[in-house]
């Protein structure tokens, strides 16, 4: 429980810093403010797929694993993996509202959004899986044998 509460604490402060790539301010007419909600939208669906991650490594470790190629060596080490993603969100964000955002704002702010519904679908999946293993029993560690006796 010790180590969610620290990756809740490191999720509230990386969004916090990353505040600055949503407080851009540009006079072209609403769509810097549209540009902000779809960030905005990004974010919330960020959070709910690494909190989902982080909960589901912690407590289902024998049935959940990270497929992510980037980040699958981080599996034994949740709050280590949820603050790389994170991290990796912020930096993200940055970069698509400094790169792309400033000359092509309706095309950033698409973006956004399909990136909204990626995250929010893999926090859905996260929930699944999670349901899922919760139904099945915990697993003996590797080199152990178990005898089942009717």
């Amino acid at each position: 429980m010790r180590k969610l509460n620290l990756a809740l604490i490191v999720l509230v402060v990386l969004a916090l810093a990353s505040s600055s790539v949503l407080a851009q301010e540009v006079t072209d007419g609403g769509e810097s403010r549209q540009l902000k909600i779809a960030a905005w939208m990004f974010a919330a669906g960020a959070a709910s797929d690494d909190a989902s991650t982080c909960w589901a490594l912690n407590r289902y470790r024998d049935h959940i694993w990270e497929a992510n190629p980037l980040i699958k060596g981080l599996d034994q080490q949740p709050v280590l993996l949820t603050t790389v993603s994170v991290a990796a969100d912020v930096a993200g964000a940055w970069a698509w509202t400094h790169f792309v955002g400033r000359k092509h704002r309706r095309i950033a702010i698409v973006g956004f959004y399909a990136m909204a519904g990626v995250r929010t679908w893999l926090a859905i999946k996260n929930t699944r899986n999670i349901r899922s293993a919760a139904r099945m029993p915990t697993l003996p560690p590797p080199g152990t044998f178990v005898l089942r006796v009717p």
